[in-house]
Formats: structure tokens, C-alpha cells, sequence
């Protein structure tokens, strides 16, 4: 699932909840970036996830500050390595259309949620077709997240060259 981050602690949308309480991996830092704080807790927290499901992952990260690890900071299960500078915008899947596969997903559903506004627009209120609360928008990041396909990210993957060329392109797994 997406790691949120936003400005307040506990935005007022979550009506006095805290993110885990309504389901969601919720950060605050001041203007809303990350931060090594909130990498380390997240770090930790993944860390504890592979090892609950006895698998170990590598992770590859680029060289901005908030991704350096705490001293004292073991991770078991988790390896992080940093990308060589100069490199992250040709090495990271996500440009490679892991984020274009999220947003297709997110504007989908908010062209959805715009379409089911239509009684509220034909009485008014055009100025709420897209107004959409944040607790609502996180809820659609995370299924939007959770439908990209794993053949997407793989293939991705694949793409950067980060992989070798022999990886095969996958066609529909999940």
C-alpha cells in the first residue's frame, strides 16, 4: 500500500483518527516531503512485513538526503542500495510507467466520482464536480495502487535495463 505524507498530523478530514486507525500508512512533516524520520519508520516497518512473510527484498533508492539509514538501524530482511548519482531518472521504474499506470488509475476513478456528481452539477454546484475529501482520495490511491498489475511494474522493471535483457517481458500476471 502507498505511504502518505501530508502537513498536518492529524488532518482535520480524519475527525480526530489517526491514519493507522483509518487504514493508512500516514506521515506529517512541514511541507508534506520526505523525511530520513519518516524513511527510518517506514523502513522498519517494511523490514517487519518481509520478515513476517519470510521473504527478503532489495531495495534501490536514490542519493536524496532523507534516504540515509539511522545509525543503529538493522534491517534483516530489507537491503537497501543506492543508485549511482546522475542515474535515478534512466534506473527507476517508476519512470518508466509504474506512475503513469497509478494516475491512469486515480483519474479514472475521479472521473468516475465526477460522473456520479452529474445530479449535483445539473443543480448548481459545478464548483464540487472534482472536490473530493482527502480520506477519499487516499481510499482511491490505494486501490489504485493495488490494481497496477504486476506485469506493469515487472515489465517496468525490465525496461531500465536494471534487469539484464534477458528477463522476460510477463503478459497478465498478478
Amino acid at each position: 500500500d502507498p505511504l502518505f505524507i501530508g502537513s498536518a498530523v492529524r488532518p482535520r478530514c480524519f475527525r480526530g483518527a489517526s491514519g493507522r486507525e483509518l487504514g493508512f500508512d500516514y506521515h506529517a512533516s512541514k511541507k508534506a516531503w520526505m523525511t530520513g524520520r519518516i524513511f527510518n519508520t517506514y523502513l522498519q516497518s517494511l523490514n517487519q512485513r518481509v520478515v513476517d512473510d519470510e521473504r527478503k527484498i532489495l531495495m534501490l533508492v536514490d542519493n536524496a538526503p532523507c534516504h540515509k539509514l539511522d545509525e543503529g538501524t538493522e534491517l534483516t530482511n530489507v537491503k537497501l542500495k543506492m543508485l549511482p548519482k546522475n542515474t535515478t531518472a534512466h534506473l527507476q521504474p517508476q519512470d518508466a510507467g509504474i506512475i503513469a499506470a497509478f494516475k491512469a488509475k486515480v483519474k479514472q476513478r475521479q472521473l468516475q466520482n465526477a460522473l456520479d456528481q452529474i445530479d449535483s452539477v445539473m443543480s448548481g454546484r459545478q464548483d464540487k464536480l472534482y472536490e473530493v475529501p482527502l480520506v477519499e482520495a487516499m481510499e482511491w490511491a490505494r486501490e489504485a495502487w493495488r490494481s497496477v498489475a504486476q506485469s506493469t511494474v515487472a515489465n517496468c522493471w525490465r525496461r531500465t535495463g536494471v534487469l539484464g535483457t534477458d528477463v522476460p517481458l510477463l503478459e497478465n500476471a498478478e
